[in-house]
C-alpha cells in the first residue's frame, strides 16, 4: 500500500503550479483551492477506513502505516477549518440573514442527508442478515452511535454550525467578539463531551474557530506573511510544533487540538505558496461529505459478504471504485431532494429564528 499511496501522493502534484518568489497566490482560501485541499485529505480518510478492513503487515505496508497512524485524526481538520473560514465569508457577505439560516440550512441540512446515508446502511446491515435493534439506530441518527457508518464527524460539524449561530445571531455587527464567542463556547463543547465521548468528537474542534479567526484576519495575516523572513519562520515554526505536538497528542485533548491547529496552519501556509490544480481531487473536494460518509458501505459489504479483503489491493481498487459511484449518485438524488425542500424553504425559515 505504501506504493499505492506514493503514487496518489504524485498524482496530487499533477498540474501544481508554485508561486513566483516572494509573491503568494491571493486566492489560497478561495473555494476552488479549498476544495482541492479538502479533495486530498478525504482520499487520505478513504486509506485510513480501507486500513481497518484489512491486515497489511508487509514490509511494502510499514511507510503506509507509519504515515496513516502519523495523521490520525487530522486528516479531518482542514474540513473544520474551511468550514469555519466559509461561514465567516458568508457572514460578512450576507449578514444576519446567513446567521439566521445556519440552524436549518447547514445543521440540519447536514444532519438530513446523514439520516439518509444511515438508512443505506441500515439496509446494509440487514442484507447482511443483522437485525438491529431500535436503540441502536436512534443512537446512530443522533451521531451517539454507528451501525457500521462513521458518526463523529458530523456530530463536529453540526455542533460547530450551532455554535456559529448562538455567537454571531446577536454580535453580527461585533465579529470579533462573535469569534470570542464561538472559540469559548468551542472549548465549552470540549470539556463537555470529554465525559461521555471518545477523544475523535472532539479533539479537532478548535479548527473551525480557528478559520473564523483567519476569515476575519485574513488581510492582517497575508500583509504580516509577506514582510521580509515572516513566511519562513513561521511556516517553520507551525511544522516544528505539530512534529513535538503530534507525538504527545494521546496524552492530552489540548495537545491534540494544539497539534491539530499547528498541522492545519502549515497546511494553509503553504497552499500559498503552491497552487493545486487537479480535476481529480477538485472533484473529490466538492463532494467530501457524500466520499466521507459512504466510504464505509462497500467496504462494510464486501468484508462480510466475500473474502475480498483477503487480497487486500483488489479491496483497494473495487472499494474506491463503488465508493465515487455510490457518491455521484448519492449527490445526485441529494441535490434534487433539496430542490424540493430546503432551497424553496430557506426564505421562509430565515425569517423564523
Amino acid at each position: 500500500m505504501s506504493l499505492i499511496l506514493m503514487l496518489f501522493l504524485i498524482s496530487f502534484l499533477a498540474g501544481a503550479k508554485p508561486a513566483k518568489k516572494g509573491e503568494f497566490f491571493p486566492d489560497y482560501a478561495s473555494l476552488e483551492k479549498s476544495n482541492s485541499i479538502k479533495g486530498i485529505f478525504v482520499i487520505f480518510v478513504f486509506f485510513r477506513h480501507y486500513a481497518q478492513y484489512v491486515v497489511l503487515d508487509s514490509v511494502w505496508d510499514k511507510g503506509f502505516s507509519l504515515i496513516n497512524y502519523a495523521l490520525g485524526q487530522m486528516i479531518v481538520v482542514a474540513f473544520l477549518f474551511y468550514s469555519g473560514f466559509g461561514v465567516m465569508c458568508s457572514i460578512e457577505k450576507k449578514g444576519i440573514s446567513y446567521v439566521k439560516s445556519l440552524p436549518f440550512h447547514r445543521a440540519f441540512k447536514v444532519w438530513v442527508h446523514y439520516a439518509i446515508a444511515v438508512g443505506l446502511f441500515w439496509g446494509v446491515n440487514l442484507l447482511l442478515g443483522r437485525e438491529l435493534p431500535a436503540r441502536k439506530i436512534i443512537g446512530t441518527l443522533l451521531c451517539w452511535d454507528a451501525i457500521g457508518n462513521s458518526t463523529w464527524y458530523i456530530m463536529a460539524i453540526i455542533i460547530s454550525y450551532l455554535l456559529a449561530y448562538l455567537s454571531f445571531r446577536f454580535c453580527i455587527n461585533r465579529k470579533k467578539l462573535g469569534a470570542v464567542w464561538l472559540t469559548i463556547l468551542t472549548v465549552c463543547a470540549v470539556l463537555a463531551l470529554i465525559p461521555v465521548r471518545p477523544g475523535r468528537y472532539y479533539n479537532t474542534l478548535l479548527c473551525f474557530p480557528l478559520g473564523v479567526w483567519w476569515a476575519i484576519y485574513k488581510e492582517k495575516i497575508d500583509a504580516f506573511l509577506k514582510k521580509g523572513m515572516n513566511y519562513g519562520i513561521t511556516l517553520l515554526g507551525c511544522m516544528a510544533v505539530t512534529v513535538i505536538t503530534n507525538g504527545l497528542r494521546n496524552h492530552n485533548v489540548w495537545i491534540y487540538e494544539l497539534a491539530s491547529v499547528s498541522f492545519v496552519c502549515a497546511g494553509v501556509l503553504m497552499t500559498m505558496k503552491l497552487s493545486l490544480k487537479n480535476r481529480f481531487i477538485q472533484y473529490a473536494g466538492s463532494h467530501v461529505f457524500s466520499l466521507f460518509i459512504l466510504q464505509r458501505l462497500p467496504m462494510l459489504y464486501l468484508s462480510k459478504a466475500t473474502d475480498l479483503e483477503k487480497s487486500p489491493y483488489v479491496f483497494f481498487a473495487v472499494t474506491f471504485v463503488i465508493t465515487f459511484v455510490l457518491s455521484y449518485l448519492f449527490d445526485w438524488c441529494i441535490d434534487r431532494l433539496d430542490q424540493l425542500t430546503f432551497r424553496k424553504m430557506q426564505v421562509s425559515s430565515a425569517k423564523k429564528f
